[in-house]
């Protein structure tokens, strides 16, 4: 069995005859000072060998690792790709990043100790957190010095005016009340008085997506004299009863 060595930049500009800087440059696509002859080259050496630059050592050298973590808040074990939500947002970031030379990594995420753990292996340049609630968002806040991006993190409008002032902390939501508000009040219109909420579990008390959404629904609800009834609140084991319900009783 041949057992073949991974190869180094230097072996690459050796082969090539130019050098270390040379290959370094159309690597990262400064190609301007480099032949399109040597670019040719060096670019079919680096595809024979499939040589993959180690980006923590181009780091060290460049003092920038071009690195963006991407990290979902979920309780629900993985990251569920198939969700529109999710695919828009993660098509994005990729495609703006690439264009600007940037990488992504992308890492579900349960707790700080979790982006702590990350941290250790990987030097970013900063961070896009999706979905944290209240507290998990101040634990954030408290340990990670890195720029962050906020999706879809609601906090109370007096946090938002703490944490805005300060330039590495951007937040970027949706309108969820609104959304809530908006579907529900459609609902009304049709005549539709039992209107069930499904959701995942959330605290009524906790700013989230899901917690801004209730809050439209509750509001919608009230402003037609409808009653809230915490009966019509599905959540986890509650959801897969009511689908059980509806399939058993739905016309065949």
């Amino acid at each position: 069995m041949v057992i073949q060595l991974k190869i180094t930049i230097k072996q690459i500009a050796k082969e090539a005859g130019v050098s270390v800087t040379t290959v370094s440059n159309v690597i990262n696509n400064k190609t301007h000072r480099v032949s399109e002859d040597k670019k040719r080259l060096i670019e079919t050496i680096i595809k024979k060998y499939d040589y993959i630059p180690n980006m923590n050592a181009r780091a060290l050298v460049q003092s920038s690792s071009r690195l963006i973590g991407l990290l979902y808040h979920s309780n629900q074990g993985s990251i569920n790709f198939s969700d529109p939500f999710v695919a828009e947002v993660l098509e994005g970031i990729e495609h703006l990043a690439k264009a600007t030379g940037y990488f992504t990594l992308i890492h579900e995420i349960t707790s700080v100790q979790d982006i702590e753990i990350i941290k250790k292996n990987w030097r970013f340049e900063g961070f896009i957190i999706v979905g944290v609630f209240e507290q998990f968002f101040e634990e954030i806040n408290s340990k990670i010095q890195e720029p962050i991006v906020f999706i879809d993190t609601h906090l109370p409008k007096e946090r938002y005016e703490e944490v805005q002032p300060f330039t590495n902390r951007v937040f970027i939501n949706t309108d969820d009340y609104l959304a809530g508000y908006t579907v529900t009040h459609y609902l009304i219109t049709k005549e539709h008085k039992k209107i069930a909420f499904l959701a995942y579990p959330f605290e009524i008390n906790q700013a989230s997506v899901v917690q801004q959404r209730f809050k439209g629904y509750v509001q919608a609800l009230k402003e037609q004299k409808l009653t809230v009834n915490e009966g019509a609140i599905y959540t986890n084991d509650g959801l897969n009863q009511l689908a059980m319900r509806w399939i058993n009783i739905r016309p065949s």
